[in-house]
């Protein structure tokens, strides 16, 4: 049988091997394209080197940035005598010496909760159902929010929880609320995101003249802050008050600074008076200059090592058809061979 090849060209019954002709020729095209591949593998590797170089003499420069900072050898070390009443940390302006804090009351969020469990029926799936009031709408703006229209008919309480936690500014900011109905304890609980007695939950503008749902969520007023009214309810938050170095302050939030020192407020001190000692931290000024003197001496290691580093160029990458000869391990080997000395005596 005459092969295809051989009668395009003729060649049939010429004795010639026509296939091995054509394999030949096929592998010396290879050869070019391996050749190509092989280059541009060695160029990527060549990136990959200056890339892991030039890292490394980043990571040098910035730390030796940091050592011309007067900042870095002022670093101080700070110490509460009841981390469960006030935690600390210090900047480097904070003066070294000692400060006292006795904390009376920590900030809290403003808080308007049902002020006893709701009759509610998990099994049913609108307000009107669950709450047992009528059907109809109730409309109301959340700390001046745009204004809240729920449908008792057709939502419910997760509705009605959503509602509130996505309620939205004039300028689409947040109304700063968030809800939650505990569907064990049947309560809806309502805070601020702030703290401080400038942060509030106000429900305002209510009209709802026949579902009754505010009644039915039990929500009040607590005791101590503004009135209740039917038709606005608003809680307010507190700011944590305490005595520092003799001195009565108050502040919005449980974390704040004071004279370059960081206050973490967790608890209220009863009659204990806190005692914060600010000392110079001379470990931490240590172990920078130590820290940097190691970069400086394995980046040059480094550099020196790939300048140095011997090029074995029998090693090229492999081919396709050379790795399918290699096993894993032999491979890996190959590879580690013809990636070395490429930046050898290199100039840049």
């Amino acid at each position: 049988m005459v092969s295809p090849i051989g009668r395009v060209f003729g060649l049939s019954g010429s004795g010639l091997d026509v296939d091995q002709i054509v394999s030949d020729l096929m592998k010396v095209q290879r050869m070019k394209q391996d050749k190509i591949k092989q280059n541009k593998q060695i160029a990527e590797w060549q990136k990959a080197d200056y890339r892991e170089l030039n890292n490394s003499l980043r990571s040098l420069r910035d730390a030796a940035f940091n050592m011309k900072l007067q900042g870095t050898f002022l670093a101080k070390e700070v110490t509460s005598s009841n981390e469960g009443i006030v935690k600390v940390t210090a900047g480097n302006s904070a003066v070294t010496g000692s400060n006292t804090i006795k904390v009376t009351q920590l900030a809290t969020n403003a808080r308007l909760n049902s002020t006893d469990a709701v009759s509610f029926d998990a099994a049913k799936t609108t307000l009107a159902g669950q709450l047992s009031i009528g059907a109809g709408t109730v409309s109301f703006t959340v700390n001046g929010s745009e204004v809240i229209t729920i449908d008792t008919s057709v939502d419910s309480i997760d509705t009605l929880v959503s509602k509130i936690n996505e309620a939205k500014m004039a300028d689409g900011s947040s109304a700063g609320v968030s809800a939650i109905f505990d569907k064990t304890l049947n309560r809806l609980f309502i805070s601020s995101t702030a703290t401080g007695a400038s942060a509030q939950v106000s429900f305002e503008n209510i009209e709802d003249t026949t579902t009754g749902l505010f009644s039915a969520l039990q929500l009040g007023t607590p005791a101590g802050e503004q009135p209740g009214d039917p038709l606005k309810l608003t809680a307010y938050g507190a700011n944590a008050k305490f005595n520092y170095n003799g001195i009565e302050l108050e502040q919005a939030t449980n974390q704040f600074v004071l004279a370059g020192i960081t206050y973490t407020l967790t608890g209220t001190s009863d009659t204990e008076t806190v005692n914060i000692n600010i000392t110079r931290d001379t470990d931490a000024i240590f172990n920078t200059i130590k820290s940097f003197v190691e970069l400086y001496n394995t980046t040059i290691d480094k550099v020196n090592g790939k300048l140095t580093e011997e090029r074995n160029p029998d090693y090229l990458p492999l081919t396709d058809e050379q790795r399918e000869q290699l096993s894993d391990k032999q491979e890996e080997k190959w590879e580690e061979k013809a990636r070395s000395g490429l930046l050898r005596n290199d100039s840049i």
